[in-house]
């Protein structure tokens, strides 16, 4: 007769993004349960002195797991029911980790990123934990994407700020970007492509769906002081000579009106000798999803390529430059010091890289229709446009004669 060996009984459960197990010993069904576990390359074995087992991981978490591998005491304030996953609903790491690992979508990396790390930051301030950890963030169940949890950041967000009113309306904007972007974890794209299939998903609702910040409404456009656009262009002229790859940057931004995403694809087969056209690339796509042609004139192109040969050309001698972007090496740092530059010279408007693009769209304005504007800068909507055209004067027409 075969004997088989009795199954020992065990408990398990995830914190911080690791898998622990609670057993118990040989002969003592009815006895404590113990953890047994590895921390920081040290072998633990300890009893937690009680039968219940949620009790017991609550116990293991609060009094050896935490402590351990956090290096701190949860907090007084915040009880261990508010961290530990319930049964089934995954935690925010799991829902990062299918996200990155999704092909459906196609986004790139920055953009993944960029989704992960607000959705980081609404959690950390909505729980009050913005000394947390990624690590500890991305333990966090799923439960807490709650209305409530979307209030308490806005709140956070609004209480770190200036208490004037453009301190104010600008932290309103930037907390409505960060959960805009949060929310894009669980956007339309996301939920028709079924990435998450397999995992329980918390309610969302109140999530999705809690309002934004209220921000002042959007007035027509203003124009630099014309000391500073002076001052910038002057220092622009040094700049070229000083850092060209830095003033190519510039340029292009000031010149084509491009937003930062399509400077940063823009490749040379999208110009001609006339100008460049905005195109579908494997790893981009217009916004809009719509091509489009920006006339810049022969010696404007010419500037341009005169510029970049000497700082690229050489490697890529003898080369098809069709898919060789315009921008060369670490955009993210090329934008950065380019918003470092234009402060320095006197550019004291929150917007730095993407001003440049205003200015673009009132200077096509002032020459062209508006309606030719909106072609130019790929607005979809006429009133974005708008914004940046002056104010008509009125003038007497003869209707009549302009008939005639």
């Amino acid at each position: 007769m075969e004997i088989k060996e009795a199954v020992l009984p065990k408990w398990q459960f995830k914190y911080l993004g690791r898998r622990f197990t609670l057993r118990k010993r040989r002969g003592e069904r009815d006895g404590a349960w113990y953890l047994q576990t590895i921390i920081n390359g040290e072998r633990l074995s300890i009893s937690m002195q009680v039968n219940d087992s949620k009790v017991a991981q609550a116990k293991a978490i609060r009094e050896i797991i935490h402590p351990r591998m956090t290096g701190q005491p949860i907090p007084e304030d915040a009880t261990v029911a508010k961290r530990l996953k319930p049964a089934g609903v995954v935690c925010l790491r799991e829902v990062f980790n299918v996200f990155r690992a999704s092909t459906q979508l196609r986004l790139k990396e920055r953009t993944v990123y960029d989704y992960i790390w607000s959705m980081r930051e609404v959690a950390k301030r909505g729980t009050g934990k913005d000394k947390w950890t990624d690590a500890e963030v991305d333990g966090l169940s799923a439960n807490v994407l709650t209305r409530e949890l979307v209030g308490k950041f806005q709140r956070a967000m609004l209480a770190e700020a200036g208490a004037g009113e453009l301190e104010q309306n600008s932290a309103a904007i930037s907390a409505n970007s960060i959960l805009s972007q949060a929310r894009s974890l669980f956007g339309k794209r996301a939920l028709a492509a079924d990435i998450y299939a397999g995992l329980k998903l918390p309610e969302l609702v109140g999530f999705m769906n809690a309002p934004k910040l209220p921000v002042l409404k959007r007035s027509q456009y203003e124009l630099p002081a014309r000391e500073v656009l002076t001052r910038i262009t002057a220092a622009a002229e040094v700049l070229r000579e000083k850092d060209p790859a830095l003033w190519l940057v510039f340029y292009l931004a000031m010149q084509t009106g491009l937003r930062k995403g399509e400077l940063i694809a823009c490749r040379w087969g999208w110009f001609t000798e006339e100008g460049v056209k905005v195109k579908f690339e494997e790893d981009f796509v217009p916004k809009g999803k719509a091509e489009r042609f920006i006339p810049l004139g022969k010696e404007t192109v010419q500037t341009i390529r005169e510029t970049w040969g000497p700082l690229h050309g050489r490697a890529y001698e003898g080369k098809d430059l069709g898919q060789v972007r315009v921008l060369q090496g670490n955009t993210d740092l090329l934008f950065r010091k380019l918003g470092e530059w234009m402060g320095v010279n006197g550019w004291d408007r929150r917007m730095k890289a993407h001003e440049l693009r205003k200015v673009f769209a009132s200077m096509v304005t002032k020459v062209n229709s508006v309606y030719s504007a909106q072609a130019l800068l790929g607005h979809q909507d006429l009133k974005t446009t708008a914004r940046y055209a002056a104010a008509p004067v009125p003038v007497a027409v003869d209707v009549a004669k302009a008939l005639g």
